[in-house]
């Protein structure tokens, strides 16, 4: 956590999907920031699909997904429960706040921000 404090924005539902993944990291992950995010990556990847739903996200996310509709995108409520169960509350409450901008483009722009100060 001191090294990488991206992960404390992880759920702990999902830090356990990830875990046995995470556990088999190579070495090199550990000292090359290229090879640390695409094994992260791959990790993310297998861990969304066996991720448990929390109750917060099971919330959130119709509102959530129907905001994606409305400015043209489509997320399924599914997809979003296991995307977003990968986050801790403290993110998903963040997240949710961007849902009062009525517009699109500030609502993607809310997103964003959420995401690059993590």
């Amino acid at each position: 956590m001191q090294e990488r404090p991206g992960l404390a924005s992880r759920s702990s539902s999902g830090a356990v999907a990830e875990r046995p993944c995470l556990e088999q990291l190579t070495c090199q992950a550990l000292s090359d920031e290229t090879v640390w995010d695409q094994e992260l990556d791959a990790c993310w990847t297998q861990a969304v699909m066996s991720v448990s739903v929390s109750d917060r996200v099971r919330r959130f996310c119709p509102d959530y997904a129907l905001a994606w509709f409305e400015c043209g995108y489509a997320l399924s409520i599914d997809e979003c429960e296991h995307i977003f169960s990968m986050w801790a509350d403290p993110v998903i409450d963040r997240l949710a706040a961007c849902e009062a901008h009525v517009d699109c483009t500030e609502f993607q722009a809310c997103e964003k921000s959420v995401f690059d100060n993590l």
